[in-house]
């Protein structure tokens, strides 16, 4: 267990915060750029920057379409230590954004410490009741462009169904955007992503795509679908380096356990090449 992650751990009950979808089994949507967190500060004096190494997005993208044809996928990876992207692709692409749209509210709520226990449940369990009793507290079908102004990302779109927040549209740059914000200025936050259990809240099993691909994570999932889509979703801090944004969507009719399968055979894709 590495750093962060040690010291979020002790954190992980009291998120000091002024802190759709909602289904069954998976989340069905109901009642997504530029990144403004500061650069990684540079090595001390005499000490050589490390440089950022250009890898290609294309087996990650062959591993989620081999394994459900006609996706569409969109990946974003930015390296904390060289403070550069390493790989991207699709990154300003609109996907719906399931309950990765949980983070801006979680932005949202702080400085409101009366709302803390909902934040939490809501991005350790992906509690969609604490979502949309905070979606209508905090702003309701403007939160996310709210949320985006106050991040200084570009890349969100309120949801393109009124009341329904998983409909919100997210672009990979902008949840990259998020997280930066996150730990720039509420690494509070990481800490229930980081102690996100394998079952959500509705009972699905929210350990696919990086959980299942790397050891030290931080995770945000989204599962959700509606007319003409199935979404899943997997993103999060990794090793304590890697901000990893994994989006994608596929045809109507797709499982969310196909999709779920699919998102982790790319995040293993990815962790081959990280690890190369």
């Amino acid at each position: 267990m590495s750093g962060w992650r040690k010291r979020l751990s002790v954190a992980s009950v009291v998120v000091a915060i002024a802190a759709g979808l909602g289904g069954s089994t998976a989340e069905a949507c109901q009642p997504p750029a530029a990144a403004v967190a500061p650069e990684q500060a540079a090595p001390g004096a005499g000490a050589p920057v490390p440089q950022a190494r250009a890898l290609s997005a294309d087996p990650v993208v062959h591993a989620v379409r081999g394994a459900v044809a006609g996706a569409s996928v969109g990946l974003v990876v930015w390296d904390a230590e060289t403070g550069q992207t390493v790989l991207s692709t699709g990154a300003d692409r609109a996907f719906h954004s399931a309950s990765l749209v949980k983070l801006l509210v979680a932005v949202r709520a702080a400085g409101h410490p009366e709302y803390a226990t909902r934040v939490e449940r809501m991005l350790r369990d992906s509690d969609d009741d604490a979502a949309s009793a905070l979606w209508g507290l905090l702003g309701g079908d403007a939160l996310p462009t709210t949320a985006a102004a106050e991040i200084g990302t570009a890349g969100v779109t309120d949801p393109d169904i009124a009341g329904r927040w998983g409909n919100t549209l997210l672009t990979p740059d902008a949840v990259l955007a998020t997280y930066r914000y996150l730990m720039a200025e509420l690494p509070e936050l990481l800490a229930p992503l980081a102690a996100a259990p394998q079952l959500a809240a509705d009972g699905f099993d929210q350990h696919f795509g990086i959980p299942a691909a790397f050891d030290d994570w931080a995770v945000k999932q989204g599962w959700g679908n509606g007319s003409g889509f199935t979404a899943v979703h997997s993103t999060g801090v990794v090793a304590d380096r890697y901000v990893v944004v994994l989006m994608a969507e596929f045809p109507a009719g797709t499982g969310f356990s196909a999709g779920a399968a699919a998102v982790t055979a790319g995040a293993q894709a990815l962790a081959a090449l990280l690890s190369a």
